[in-house]
């Protein structure tokens, strides 16, 4: 073959594979899909996280008032010549209506008085821990006896004259008593705008007197759900419903004093 024919041929096939390899291009362009746009992702808001549950006050204290835990229960004694403490995150007191002139008197009140020594542990173990945060339940004494413990001291040493003043307040002096009224204020007598508690002791047993106790000091005094801006009445009376089923339900009240 003359020297111009292969050079006509090399162009010829050199142009052949062009054309093939530009048309196997296009297919492939052709059935390659269209490259998908990235999308952000959408942005979703984060809900905020809870608030941390605050304790609410238990009633419209007076003494600071604020956000406090379950309180813990304690007792003390209050003599005349002073007030029954301040800025505690509530009072309780121990009220008896008259002097007990008979021997079976006398020996309910011994028996409501060994319930308070053996329920509560006195406030002075709690000197650690803010006023606040306890519920003090106070005797009420003319004077302070030498020994605390004893009943029979604490009895004889009685202020029948300040609890008569607090009976006459709530409307309770025709009660046999014991009564147990709770306060968010220490001078009961004198708090008119001041809801209270009562529970009227009078006519349990001794071992009702007992249990009744134990309820005050295990639930109503701690748990902040029987405790709002004012009490929730609903809520004790549940708590007390076997003893208002048995003695009726005026032995749990709210009340003002006046």
């Amino acid at each position: 073959m003359s020297r111009i024919n292969w050079i006509t041929v090399y162009i010829t096939l050199t142009m052949l594979t062009a054309c093939a390899t530009k048309n196997h291009s296009d297919e492939t362009a052709k059935e390659a899909p269209a490259p998908v746009a990235s999308v952000p992702a959408p942005v979703v808001a984060m809900p905020a996280p809870s608030p941390t549950p605050k304790y609410k006050s238990r009633i419209p204290i007076g003494a600071g008032g604020g956000i406090v835990k379950p309180l813990i229960p304690a007792r003390s004694f209050c003599t005349r010549d002073r007030e029954c403490g301040q800025h505690y995150g509530a009072f309780g007191y121990i009220i008896f209506t008259k002097r007990p002139t008979t021997d079976a008197i006398r020996q309910r009140y011994l028996s409501i008085c060994r319930t308070f020594i053996a329920n509560l542990e006195d406030v002075s173990g709690y000197a650690h821990i803010a006023r606040s945060q306890i519920a003090t339940t106070f005797w009420l004494l003319v004077s302070k006896p030498s020994d605390e413990n004893s009943c029979e001291q604490l009895v004889a040493s009685y202020d029948y004259a300040r609890a008569t003043g607090i009976a006459a307040s709530i409307h309770k002096l025709k009660s046999a008593g014991p009564i147990l009224v709770a306060s968010g204020q220490p001078d009961v007598a004198q708090t008119e705008t001041q809801q209270l508690l009562i529970i009227d002791l009078g006519k349990f047993t001794p071992s009702d007197m007992d249990r009744a106790f134990g309820i005050w000091k295990d639930k109503i005094s701690q748990d902040s759900k029987y405790w709002g801006d004012v009490f929730n009445l609903d809520l004790i009376m549940a708590e007390f419903g076997s003893f208002i089923r048995k003695y009726g339900g005026t032995i749990v009240q709210t009340v003002k004093p006046g």
